[in-house]
């Protein structure tokens, strides 16, 4: 596992490597934030040997000192499965799973299916 620690006041676009690294410590530094995911073509590219249902499973904790949320956006290529759910919110974590759908050169597509979180303080 790699940590990943993003305390960005704005917007931030994660690379695929952070995604796989498996976790991530974010502070969204004074607000409520909407996250972007790295392309699918990115994320394919980082993967030796991708294909079709190759998978891996993520963490974000939400390490804000006051009460903010963060939200996704997908890249392109990307589908957020239920992404009207994904809120992570003050000390909790978000847990994803992220599956190839298309490893084809030129058309990747990627799911990233929201897990659920869990609060801690």
């Amino acid at each position: 596992t790699t940590v990943t620690t993003k305390t960005t006041a704005g917007n931030v676009t994660f690379t695929a490597a952070e995604l796989i690294g498996g976790l991530i410590l974010r502070d969204p530094a004074g607000g409520n934030r909407t996250d972007v995911t790295p392309t699918a073509a990115n994320i394919v590219g980082a993967i030796t040997n991708a294909a079709v249902g190759t998978s891996f499973e993520y963490y974000m904790k939400n390490t804000a000192d006051a009460d903010e949320s963060i939200a996704y956006s997908a890249g392109s290529g990307v589908t957020l499965v239920n992404d009207n759910a994904i809120s992570i919110g003050q000390n909790t974590t978000g847990m994803f799973l992220v599956v190839i759908t298309n490893a084809t050169l030129g058309s990747e597509a990627v799911s990233f299916y929201w897990l659920g979180s869990q609060e801690r303080s």
